[in-house]
């Protein structure tokens, strides 16, 4: 289902993310549930950073990159697929040179370029607990760094590179398809900011690159968590297909065609979904 890809993947984890849960030996699950394996069994290399799951933006970015050292050959292209915060920490790895020369294309899922107002909110209700946390030495700068005026800090010294392909993929699923415990974020931002994925507002996710088509899935079912039986359920289905799209996509770039539009392949929607796949263009 997966093409391959004619270089690394790294995917990229989200505040209070993390690379696998698991005992020793014994992975109970991934960050993004089951998809490096379907990808792998595809002939792909994945690469999965672990950083900091609270921190600031810099000390994330630092932990990426030596992981990336650690992980891939020197000098070996990749590309990177970031998720949420994960596409921040990406972005600062852009603007080293020795990084990114090594770039072949950054893709940011529902990543809060202009921050979202729920950081905002939550920093003014749960302010004593953020300090709190902080003085007794736990980096939760993550927190702060999403706030909107931050993050607009940030987004206005981080620019977009001229010879990269940058995409970013907002979100906009439908309430009925939210999460019951995301629903009460998902209707304040939806009077705040407009459409949204339960957490990030899409207009703040495509502030960054080429626009792709935005996916109607919740900010959690983007990693493929609470969407069933892997490959069985309606939501399951749909989170693969995304992604096999995506890849699709980034496997164009490789080939050093031009990018074409991530579309629906009949071939494919009937062979993942068995049913239309509803992608819904943003418009800002």
């Amino acid at each position: 289902m997966f093409p391959r890809l004619d270089a690394p993947l790294v995917l990229a984890h989200g505040l209070c993310g993390f690379r696998r849960l698991g005992f020793g030996p014994i992975a109970l699950t991934d960050y993004f549930r089951a998809l490096p394996s379907l990808m792998r069994a595809a002939g792909n290399t994945v690469v999965l950073p672990k950083v900091h799951p609270t921190g600031c933006i810099e000390r994330r970015a630092a932990k990426l990159a030596r992981d990336l050292e650690r992980m891939l050959p020197d000098d070996q292209p990749f590309h990177v697929i970031g998720h949420s915060m994960g596409g921040l920490d990406a972005r600062e790895l852009l603007i080293q040179p020795r990084w990114r020369k090594r770039f072949l294309s950054l893709t940011c899922i529902a990543t809060p370029h202009l921050g979202t107002t729920l950081a905002d909110l939550g920093l003014h209700k749960l302010g004593v607990i953020h300090r709190a946390v902080t003085a007794v030495g736990w980096d939760a700068g993550g927190f702060q760094a999403i706030t909107r005026d931050q993050a607009a800090r940030f987004h206005d010294c981080h620019p977009l590179p001229n010879d990269l392909p940058c995409f970013s993929i907002p979100a906009d699923p439908p309430e009925q398809d939210v999460l019951f415990w995301l629903k009460p974020w998902y209707r304040i931002l939806m009077e705040t900011d407009g459409p949204n994925d339960g957490l990030v507002p899409a207009q703040s996710a495509a502030a960054f690159g080429t626009i792709l088509p935005a996916w109607p899935i919740d900010h959690l079912r983007q990693m493929n968590w609470y969407t069933g039986r892997l490959g069985h359920s309606r939501l399951s289905r749909q989170v693969l297909s995304h992604y096999i799209h995506l890849l699709h996509h980034l496997a164009n770039l490789s080939q050093s065609r031009p990018a074409e539009p991530v579309e629906v392949v009949p071939e494919l929607e009937e062979a993942v979904l068995g049913q239309p796949l509803v992608t819904q263009p943003l418009t800002v």
